[in-house]
């Protein structure tokens, strides 16, 4: 069968791109950025790194990505997480 519903997205329709994560919008940091500075200063936690640099105080949908890149050092991710606390 087709692997690929009319309500999904295709890889074959360039319109329907995969948005790429890679920052946090409303404060203009990467998560690159953000990496280095945990490395750095050996943090663990989502609250200790905001200490350090402002991060997802606005919206807040770049916590699941900081908190996933904490845990296993992704910096760029396809498409949306699911919000976790």
């Amino acid at each position: 069968g087709n692997l690929f519903h009319s309500n999904q997205l295709s890889p074959s329709k360039p319109n329907k791109a995969v948005m790429r994560v890679f920052r946090c919008v409303c404060d203009d940091v990467t998560f690159a950025e953000l990496k280095v500075l945990a490395e750095a200063k050996k943090i663990r936690t989502i609250q200790n790194l905001q200490q350090e640099r402002p991060f997802g105080r606005s919206c807040g949908l770049c916590l699941p990505y900081v908190r996933r890149m904490l845990q296993d050092g992704s910096t760029e991710f396809d498409g949306q997480l699911p919000p976790t606390e």
